[in-house]
């Protein structure tokens, strides 16, 4: 079970999600630091990362982008 605890900072344009969100198999993870970036795997996320996530209409990740 791929899964991500999150706290959530809301602005004007945040959707409310469930602060349990299940990653999808075929999801993309990014790690990006200037204007370089690279794709990393599920496991390489850390406690404390600072992240986006996309969703698909189903409320599953598809996409984080972790900008370092």
């Amino acid at each position: 079970n791929r899964k991500i605890i999150v706290e959530q900072h809301m602005d004007d344009n945040s959707q409310e999600v469930s602060p349990i969100l299940y990653i999808r198999e075929d999801a993309i993870i990014i790690l990006k630091r200037n204007d370089k970036a690279m794709n990393i795997d599920f496991y390489d996320l850390k406690s404390g990362d600072v992240f986006g996530i996309v969703l698909d209409r189903y409320g599953k990740v598809k996409g984080i982008i972790i900008s370092v």
